[in-house]
């Protein structure tokens, strides 16, 4: 009896030990099990138990979805800004650089909306099994959730919050365009009116709301505008008003729409860059707060404001501001009288443009003398310290607006997106536009991470490589690969051991060398060999040998001359006539070139520097080539750990039926089959790619399949319970 505390004791230190070697907080474990005892299943839903119940926790994300506005949640008390990427909303404090990612959705998110205070934040996917979902950004938790919504066979296009969060409108092409309107703080699951147009409208561009009178509200097709009134008393959306423009050509598609405060026309905007007007009574009329509004507009006027197309229009105040596709960013009064413009400042179109939910608070100073400022042009003022009530603006630095008056033009900060993937803050009274994140203007083309230090590279399609660092965020260096032909683009990356050298691939059969600190060029002229993409390189562990693979089933060869420095090309030999699987060196005897191929075959080939050094002339040539399935398809294969007490070592193969199999290195023949990550998620999806994961004594296993990431535990043995994944992508 006396001995048992000893003995828990001992193996409750045991445990510890155990969660402190697999990186889990063993406190928090223990309070996840006491709490459990007592909520039940209700305690999962406790944001910081997301680490210990989610196999991946996500960190940081690069990029972004430009299709999707960027939200500014900034007020007096935070500094934050709402957007998405893929399936995952992203709220974002730009002052302390840290993200907190909203997932739950399983496809690409295609519409987001905000609340006019921020707090309520609502996102919805369209696909099998899509939800809508109201989210408190205060929390960062789910409040309200919609379920497949539409059904499977339509599609969600659009959703709006109102300025009160109460009222969620959706749009989705249910019996052509279904406009649905929810009054969701009552939690039904159908919503509370609907109204359907059978015409071809085109893609719904906007929902706006009145910000004196939430119950008005526009909604801009491409080629119709719909003016509604809601009812509270009997939760009705009135019959719409569709007034049609007098002119029928020039005029081009809707783009976006927006009311204006204390003013009762409304403003649509359009690709040939004019900005038509709607309102109530054809001549101008002053807003009265008194006399009863009506949102029974008909068209006033249409006014050319662009020679591109306004790709955006929004209003904050009583200042309206547009974007176009030329990056010229407008500001206009509520009669569309120019206030002031930037048009040299931004080259790519304008996605969005979203303002501060509070507005500037300032006094002017109209002393001549300017203080000299030695700040950083790329330290966003909004962090610094602002502890006094007011904003001293210097008259002689904010800028004028193009009135005869010449009155200073002061309006709020806000953010900008465009085209490029990149987002600004405008700090206004300087006139500076301030980048959040390094330019991503293309889809992620490849990734590789350095060996040495706690870098990132990703290189984007249309030839934009950026090192980051993925401890701060922060980009070390930069760089863009000619475009040799026009249209090619990068297909591969990779880094050879101890970082030595540093290889890109791209889809015209181009191979470029870059100096791995630098990213410069080590050669004018690529390496180029084949018109084929370049679909993987590797490097051998002294870094003397690379070789890969194209499209066309090819295998190049490369040795390095350390006297001359240079790469010499040895040859290429086309070993497989089916898709290649992996291409790899093995980094223990028998050292060598392999792949593997869908045409069930493993081949070696011969040792590049050993021949090298023999001075013989011959090309690259297959050493050893054997079939290694019968009926199954290879999809991967890796070298596997030397197990105890073994001469030789092993492949890890796995299959397209979701196996697991060891190769024998010597022999090419299989000594164990195991059944792989089969059940859930991976029902229906074998694995495609896995690595095991480094500085942890080989003793877990990263996998993915086309759009989920797995983590196994080794040793395979078949067992179901050892491996757990989640969505990684919710595209291939």
């Amino acid at each position: 009896m006396s001995n048992s505390p000893t003995v828990e004791t001992k193996q409750t230190k045991s445990e510890a030990q155990w969660f402190s070697d697999v990186g889990v907080d063993f406190s928090l474990f223990n309070l996840l099990i006491n709490q459990n005892k007592d909520l039940g299943p209700e305690v999962l839903k406790d944001p910081k138990y997301d680490s210990l119940l989610n196999p991946f926790e996500m960190k940081w994300t690069f990029g972004f979805d430009v299709t999707v506005p960027v939200i500014n949640l900034t007020d007096e008390n935070r500094r934050q800004i709402f957007y998405t990427a893929a399936n995952t909303g992203i709220l974002y404090d730009y002052c302390k650089k840290e993200m907190v990612h909203f997932r739950g959705h399983q496809h690409r998110i295609i519409s987001a909306s905000a609340d006019k205070t921020g707090k309520w934040v609502a996102t919805a996917d369209s696909g099998k099994d899509n939800v809508i979902m109201v989210w408190d950004t205060h929390t960062c938790a789910i409040v309200w959730t919609i379920f497949n919504y539409p059904n499977s066979e339509n599609d969600l296009l659009r959703i709006a919050l109102s300025p009160s969060a109460k009222l969620l409108i959706t749009i989705s092409n249910e019996n052509d365009n279904t406009i649905d309107f929810w009054l969701w703080t009552y939690g039904k699951d159908k919503p509370d009116d609907s109204y359907t147009d059978d015409h071809n409208l085109g893609a719904p561009k906007a929902i706006e709301f009145h910000p004196n009178n939430e119950d008005h509200i526009m909604i801009v097709f491409e080629k119709a505008v719909f003016f509604f009134h809601w009812d509270h008393e009997k939760r009705k959306a009135s019959a719409p008003a569709t007034p049609k423009s007098s002119y029928t050509k020039g005029i081009g598609l809707y783009t976006d729409g927006t009311y204006v405060d204390l003013c009762h026309e409304a403003f649509v905007s359009t690709t040939k860059g004019n900005v038509l007007v709607f309102g109530n009574t054809i001549f101008a009329k002053n807003f009265d707060s008194e006399e009863g509004m009506d949102n029974n507009k008909m068209f006033v006027k249409c006014i050319k404001t662009s020679k591109g197309n306004v790709t955006c229009i929004t209003s904050i105040d009583d200042v309206i501001a547009t974007g176009d596709s030329t990056g010229t960013i407008m500001f206009f009064d509520k009669r569309l009288k120019l206030l002031y413009w930037f048009s040299r400042h931004l080259t790519k179109p304008i996605c969005t443009i979203s303002f501060k939910l509070c507005p500037r608070t300032y006094k002017l100073d109209y002393s001549k003398n300017i203080r000299d400022s030695n700040e950083d042009h790329y330290v966003i003022p909004d962090c610094q310290d602002r502890s006094e009530e007011y904003e001293i603006l210097m008259t002689k630095t904010i800028p004028e607006d193009a009135t005869l008056a010449k009155r200073p033009f002061i309006t709020r900060d806000h953010f900008i997106s465009t085209l490029d993937g990149t987002i600004y803050m405008m700090y206004l009274p300087k006139k500076r536009f301030i980048p959040l994140f390094p330019t991503a203007d293309s889809n992620v083309a490849a990734i590789d991470v350095h060996d040495e230090k706690p870098y990132i590279t990703i290189a984007y399609a249309k030839g934009r490589i950026i090192v980051f660092n993925y401890e701060t965020h922060e980009e070390v260096i930069s760089t863009i690969l000619p475009d040799t032909d026009g249209d090619s683009t990068i297909t591969a990356l990779k880094y050879s051991s101890q970082c030595l050298h540093l290889a890109c691939g791209k889809s015209n059969g181009e191979l470029w060398l870059l100096q791995p600190a630098l990213l410069a060029q080590i050669y004018v002229e690529p390496f180029q060999f084949s018109t084929k993409k370049v679909m993987k390189i590797v490097f051998s562990q002294s870094s003397l040998q690379m070789a890969y693979y194209d499209e066309n089933m090819t295998i190049f060869g490369f040795y390095y001359d350390p006297e001359s420095e240079d790469w010499v090309f040895k040859g290429k030999v086309r070993s497989h006539y089916k898709d290649i699987c992996n291409i790899l060196f093995l980094n223990e005897e028998p050292y060598g070139l392999y792949t593997m191929g869908k045409d069930r075959h493993l081949i070696k080939y011969t040792d590049l520097v050993a021949e090298y050094l023999l001075m013989r002339e011959e090309e690259i040539d297959i050493s050893i080539r054997d079939r290694i399935e019968q009926k199954d398809i290879p999809v991967y294969f890796i070298p596997y750990p030397k197990r105890k007490f073994s001469k030789s070592g092993y492949f890890l193969l796995v299959d397209d039926k979701h196996k697991f199999k060891i190769l024998s290195i010597r022999t090419n023949m299989c000594t164990a089959v195991y059944l792989g990550p089969a059940y859930g998620c991976f029902q229906n999806n074998p694995v495609q790619k896995m690595e095991f994961i480094p500085k942890h004594s080989q003793r877990y296993l990263v996998f993915m399949t086309k759009k989920q990431i797995g983590i196994q535990l080794l040793p395979i043995d078949g067992n179901p319970y050892k491996y757990v994944g989640c969505l990684g992508h919710p595209e291939e």
